[in-house]
C-alpha cells in the first residue's frame, strides 16, 4: 500500500509539473505570436485662414572704430525711422525691438586675431493689421528713408 501511495504522489507531482511547463509553454509563445502584429496610422490636415496681421521686418547694421560709436550710429538711424514712423501714425507698441547686438569684427590675416571695426545689429519688427495694409508702403519708405 505505501508503494501504491508514493506511486500516486510521484504521478500527482509530475502531473503538476507537467501542468506548470505546459502553461508557460503557452504563455511564451502566445506572446511571440503578437510580436508581429501591429496597428499603424497616418493623418494629415490642413487648416486655410486668412491671415490677421502684416509682419514687416528691419535690420539696421552699423560700424564704427569703437562700440559706443557703432551703437551712436544705429541708435541715430532707429530714432529717426521710429519718428518717421509715428508721424505716420503708428504706436510704441506696433514696433518692436527683435534683437540688439554689439559685436567686434577680427581680422585673421596677419597670422593673429586684430579687430577692425564694431558692427552694431538692430533687428525691428512692425505688426500691421490686415485691413491696414496701405500702410506696409509707408512702413517700407519710412526704414529705407531713415536708413535701415
Amino acid at each position: 500500500m505505501k508503494k501504491q501511495r508514493f506511486s500516486n504522489s510521484v504521478l500527482i507531482t509530475g502531473i503538476i509539473v507537467f501542468g506548470i511547463i505546459f502553461l508557460a509553454l503557452i504563455g511564451v509563445l502566445s506572446d511571440f505570436s503578437y510580436q508581429g502584429r501591429t496597428v499603424t496610422s497616418n493623418g494629415y490636415a490642413m487648416i486655410k485662414v486668412l491671415p490677421d496681421k502684416v509682419s514687416i521686418y528691419f535690420n539696421i547694421q552699423t560700424y564704427g572704430n569703437t562700440s559706443s560709436e557703432a551703437n551712436e550710429k544705429n541708435s541715430e538711424i532707429f530714432g529717426r525711422m521710429k519718428n518717421l514712423l509715428e508721424i505716420q501714425g503708428f504706436g510704441k507698441d506696433e514696433i518692436q525691438t527683435q534683437g540688439l547686438s554689439i559685436y567686434p569684427e577680427y581680422d585673421y590675416s596677419k597670422g593673429k586675431s586684430e579687430i577692425t571695426r564694431y558692427v552694431a545689429s538692430h533687428s525691428i519688427k512692425i505688426e500691421i493689421p490686415v485691413n491696414d495694409s496701405e500702410k506696409v508702403g509707408k512702413v517700407i519708405d519710412s526704414g529705407v528713408n531713415a536708413g535701415a
